[in-house]
């Protein structure tokens, strides 16, 4: 037992540091979250932009990694580009 500590201001303390524990998990899981919802709209419209313009961009196939955050792109030509989708910089006032 702590020095000085009561059995119930101990309980009353570990049961703080759990709560402190849970709601900075669940802030994570919300940053988490609302980054992944931004990126996941960024590369939905990516992918309908290059699919609307595939015939005047020359692509055969568009094959989309999600875990990756990446698109493969083929060309009519045999070519095959990556195309990554990372942040790399976050708006202040978001």
């Amino acid at each position: 037992m702590m020095i000085g500590m009561k059995n119930y201001q101990i309980n009353s303390l570990i049961n703080y540091l759990n709560d402190t524990t849970e709601n900075q998990h669940k802030m994570a899981n919300y940053i988490k979250e609302w980054y992944t919802m931004k990126i996941n709209y960024l590369k939905d419209r990516l992918f309908d932009l290059l699919n609307d313009s595939s015939e005047e961009l020359g692509i055969s196939d568009i094959e989309t990694h999600e875990k990756e955050n990446t698109f493969g792109i083929s060309m009519t030509d045999g070519s095959v580009f990556e195309i990554t989708c990372r942040r790399i910089l976050e708006r202040e006032d978001e």
